[in-house]
């Protein structure tokens, strides 16, 4: 894919009308550049259609929201309510966790490059992040977005592996090292043997929601909905969360130390 050659909305809009054309999509999607620093890419559902809110006008970020689209048109089926709203969080981020790397998995086969030419855009987020002190307030989604990059670059992009040490850096305790080592373990066997199928999808999100937090889920679903119901003991799962957020916390106190700030 060429770089964005007109970095404005409308140009931005002329690329996804011609990746539907491609993938047979006929939905309603628009492309909104946004001013949040901390966006990189999103994308909102609605009656209406779609809408990819970017904070720059990336290819590569571009076209990995516009997979999420295809998954969801093609794949995935709809959370329309849950018990828990705690377990709830957990499982639908570690589920974007597998299919962002079904999605990485896709790309890599068609455009190599196209992580490898961004990562240091990625590699600045990330170092914004840590001194600015956001990656603590939203602990499961930091967790499932580096448990993503350290998965994608150990199995598809190895030549980056000296750049990236999100992991290696925070002090964990000793029982949430394991629960990372052990998530990682998951998704390094997604992306070697799962398929971009709900049903692979929804057992190794299964899996990757104990592994670190311990929430204990199951999904109950009809043809296009579904639920998630948890056994959770909710004090050990609730205490994990904490702890990530104390280690979470430090690795921004050391960030802004390094930086002088």
């Amino acid at each position: 894919m060429d770089p964005v050659i007109n970095p404005s909305e409308e140009g931005l809009s002329k690329i996804i009308e011609g990746l539907k054309r491609t993938y047979g999509l006929e939905v309603d999607i628009k492309v909104e550049i946004s001013s949040d620093l901390f966006l990189v890419g999103s994308t909102v559902h609605s009656k209406r259609g779609y809408q990819i809110r970017l904070s720059e006008p990336e290819p590569y970020v571009l076209l990995h929201e516009f997979y999420h689209i295809v998954f969801e048109e093609r794949v995935m089926k709809h959370h329309v309510g849950s018990p828990c709203e705690f377990c709830a969080k957990i499982v639908q981020e570690m589920q974007n966790v597998i299919v962002d790397l079904a999605i990485e998995r896709a790309i890599h086969n068609i455009y190599p490059q196209l992580f490898v030419s961004y990562f240091p855009r990625i590699k600045d987020n990330l170092d914004l992040m840590g001194r600015c002190g956001v990656i603590y307030f939203d602990p499961t989604r930091t967790v499932a977005y580096n448990l993503y990059l350290e998965t994608a670059i150990k199995e598809l992009y190895p030549t980056l592996r000296e750049d990236y040490e999100f992991w290696d850096v925070v002090d964990l305790p000793e029982y949430l090292t394991l629960g990372i080592e052990n998530a990682l373990c998951i998704t390094s066997k997604f992306i070697r043997e799962g398929r971009p199928t709900w049903r692979d999808i929804t057992n190794f999100t299964v899996d990757l929601s104990w592994a670190v937090f311990e929430a204990d889920v199951m999904f109950i679903e009809d043809i296009r909905n579904y639920w998630i119901l948890c056994i959770t003991n909710h004090n050990r799962a609730s205490s994990a969360v904490s702890d990530m957020i104390t280690s979470l916390k430090k690795r921004s106190s050391d960030c802004r130390k390094v930086d002088g700030t």
